[in-house]
C-alpha cells in the first residue's frame, strides 16, 4: 500500500463516516415518530407495554420498571431502627492519595509505587 492507496481509502472512509452520520440522524428522527405513533395508536398489553401491530411488524414501547434505592431515606430509616451497623457495614477502600503521601514521606519506594500502578497503554485511532 502506498500513499495514493491511503488517500483513496481515506476518501472512502470519510465519505462512509458522513453517510453513517446522516443515516444515524435520520434513523433517530424516524424512530421518534414511530414511537409517538405507537403511543397514540397502540394498545397496552398484559405487561404494560404499548404495542401497535403494523402489517407483519410490531412496534412496542416496552415498559421497564426499576426500584432504585433511595440511599438517603434508607439510611434515615435504618438509623432510626438501630440497624445502621448491621445494614451499612464499614468497607475498607484503598486511598490512593494516602499511598502517594506515604511515598513522599519515603515510607514506600518508587519501585513499590510503580508496581502498584502498572502502566497501561492503549491507542485511539483518529482521522483529523
Amino acid at each position: 500500500m502506498d500513499v495514493t492507496d491511503v488517500q483513496k481509502e481515506l476518501a472512502q472512509f470519510l465519505s462512509l463516516r458522513e453517510q453513517i452520520k446522516f443515516l444515524s440522524e435520520r434513523e433517530t428522527e424516524i424512530k421518534l415518530r414511530l414511537k409517538a405513533a405507537a403511543e397514540k395508536l397502540g394498545e397496552v398489553d398484559g405487561k404494560g407495554h404499548i404495542v401497535l401491530q403494523v402489517g407483519d411488524n410490531k412496534l412496542t414501547n416496552q415498559r421497564k420498571v426499576s426500584n432504585p434505592l433511595n440511599a438517603e431515606l434508607a439510611e434515615k430509616i435504618i438509623t432510626e431502627k438501630g440497624l445502621l451497623d448491621e445494614c451499612m457495614p464499614f468497607v475498607r477502600k484503598l486511598d490512593q492519595d494516602a499511598l502517594m503521601a506515604a511515598y513522599y514521606k519515603d515510607l514506600l519506594t518508587e519501585e513499590e509505587i510503580e508496581s502498584m500502578f502498572p502502566e497501561k497503554v492503549s491507542y485511539a485511532f483518529l482521522v483529523q
